[in-house]
Parts: C-alpha cells; sequence; structure tokens
C-alpha cells in the first residue's frame, strides 16, 4: 500500500477514517471538503500567476525522476516509489540533495494541522528518497502571504506519527474511534454516528475532552449512562457547583432536566440585542446589528 496525500491528512485528523481510506473505502463528500478544494485550486492558480509575475522560471506536474539543477522551482511535484505517493504543492531544490517544500492553503491563519501536514510530507520524503529539508513554507491568505517554519521542531512529533501510521494501516483490525471536531466535515460522519450511538460512546458528550474520557475510561466507564450512575448529589445546598458531565449524562438517561443553580436575571426597561457576523479567520467583521427594546411602565 502506497500512503498518499488524502491518508496522510486524514490520520492528523482520525486514525479510524484513515484506516478506512487505506482499505479503499468511500464516503460522502462534505461541501466543505469541495468548498475547500475549491478555495484551493484557485488559491494555487494565484500563487502560480504571482510566481510568473515576479519572473520566477517554473515548472507543473512533474515528478522525481528528472533531472534536477540547483534552485528549481517545480509546482505540483510528486514524489512516488513503491512506499508512498505524494504531491508537494510546490518545491525548491536549493541543490539535488536539498529542498525545501511548499504548502497553500486559501485560509488567513495557518494551523498547527498545515504544519504538521507538510512537516509529515517533508519527513517521509526524507526517509524514502535520501533528500533533506531543513525548513518548510507555508503559502496562505488573500495576499499570499508565507510563513517558514524549522522542521525540527516537528521532528518527535511527525516521528510518533509515522510509527503510529504505519503500524495502524498494517493492523487488520481497524482503530477505535471516538467523536471529534472534524466529524463534521467527515465523509463518514452518518456512518460513525450511528455507531457511536449503538454504543452510547462517552465522546458523544461534547463536554469531555479526549484525556477526559481515557481517565473514564481507565476507571471502567465506556458509556454515557455507566457514567450517570457516578453522579452523586452534593451535601452542601448552598455550595455552587461547576458544570459536570455526571449531571448532563443522568439527564439524558431519565429524559428529565436538571436546574444546578437558579439564574438570577434582573428585570430591566431596557433590552439591548447585540448581532455580530464576520470572517473569524481574517479578523473581520462585515456587519454589525443591534436592537434595542424600551418597556414603558
Amino acid at each position: 500500500m502506497q500512503l498518499n496525500n488524502e491518508i496522510l491528512h486524514d490520520f492528523i485528523n482520525c486514525q479510524y477514517k484513515a484506516y478506512r481510506k487505506s482499505k479503499w473505502q468511500k464516503g460522502t463528500i462534505s461541501e466543505y471538503e469541495i468548498i475547500y478544494n475549491q478555495l484551493k485550486h484557485t488559491q494555487k492558480i494565484n500563487f502560480e500567476k504571482k510566481l510568473l509575475g515576479n519572473n520566477k522560471q517554473i515548472r507543473s506536474n512533474l515528478a522525481f525522476d528528472i533531472p534536477i539543477t540547483k534552485s528549481s522551482f517545480f509546482l505540483n511535484f510528486t514524489f512516488i516509489n513503491d512506499n508512498l505517493s505524494l504531491t508537494l504543492d510546490g518545491i525548491e531544490f536549493v541543490s539535488k540533495k536539498n529542498f525545501l517544500p511548499l504548502f497553500v492553503t486559501p485560509f488567513e491563519k495557518v494551523t498547527k494541522v498545515d504544519k504538521l501536514f507538510i512537516a509529515l510530507q517533508a519527513a517521509l520524503i526524507q526517509n524514502e528518497f535520501n533528500i533533506h529539508a531543513d525548513c518548510c513554507n507555508v503559502i496562505y491568505g488573500q495576499n499570499l502571504k508565507q510563513i517558514k517554519f524549522k522542521l525540527s521542531s516537528f521532528a518527535q512529533t511527525t516521528k510518533k506519527i509515522i510509527v503510529d501510521l504505519y503500524k495502524t494501516l498494517s493492523n487488520s483490525v481497524p482503530p477505535s474511534f471516538q467523536k471529534n471536531i472534524h466529524c463534521s466535515v467527515c465523509e463518514f460522519q452518518n456512518n460513525c454516528f450511528e455507531k457511536l450511538v449503538e454504543r452510547d460512546d462517552l465522546s458523544l458528550m461534547p463536554s469531555l475532552k479526549a484525556k477526559d474520557i481515557l481517565q473514564k475510561n481507565n476507571k471502567g466507564i465506556f458509556s454515557v449512562r455507566q457514567l450517570s450512575y457516578t453522579f452523586r448529589p452534593k451535601k452542601n445546598l448552598h455550595q455552587k457547583r461547576k458544570f459536570l458531565p455526571e449531571l448532563k449524562a443522568l439527564a439524558i438517561r431519565e429524559n428529565k432536566t436538571f436546574v444546578n443553580e437558579i439564574p438570577n436575571i434582573k428585570d430591566s426597561t431596557t433590552e439591548v440585542f447585540l448581532d455580530i457576523e464576520g470572517i473569524p479567520d481574517r479578523n473581520f467583521n462585515y456587519l454589525i446589528g443591534v436592537k434595542a427594546l424600551f418597556f414603558l411602565g
């Protein structure tokens, strides 16, 4: 089996998804992924135009079997052998044995996942093709800004992920999975959600983080129903108590609403409602609405 960009990116977000894709399973592509691919394609075209405008000599859609000269710049460059087939958005060869990988994202902010993905690409390419990279470059935003980071800052993380990646994909048994933030845009979300509901999985409760779920599992608690039986009412009724997932699990089990603390909302003759719409990754708010209500006594 060849590692490719899709499996590599999926493994960062969900090991179970990467395992299914490695077995050639297909789901329903989400609208988010369709739009993202369109935006990324447009971003790559704009980046190529910028390079051409700067009189940069570039070549596209090539593989690592062509003559490499110093300061060669390529777009959509593929490294392929029996073990992997990885395509970089861009690559600049500083020399025949030293390269600078490049990743293009249409968003205004570079995420940790973006950096980790290209760092994994670079690490695998170094292992398989006997060439070296010191840094990676990310092109992002409408203005095609650039950010460069050292691969050494991700060295330990990428090494561990690569070991886990080969171990997981070579296993005949799929890895366990939980609901996470990627589920909302995943092509397998409906199928996985049905399985999570069937086993009453703790990850269905958004208030529980992965480390919290692991702690519960270590105590023998694996389902929302089991968690509900761990709730204990407080002895001091006047003592304030933070939100408890055990209480929420109990409410789900008994199909009831429990009030942890009765809110004290003061009456006012004036009520103001504020609504702000914007684009979060650009830190840009394009619409602000205010509505005021006055009550005459």
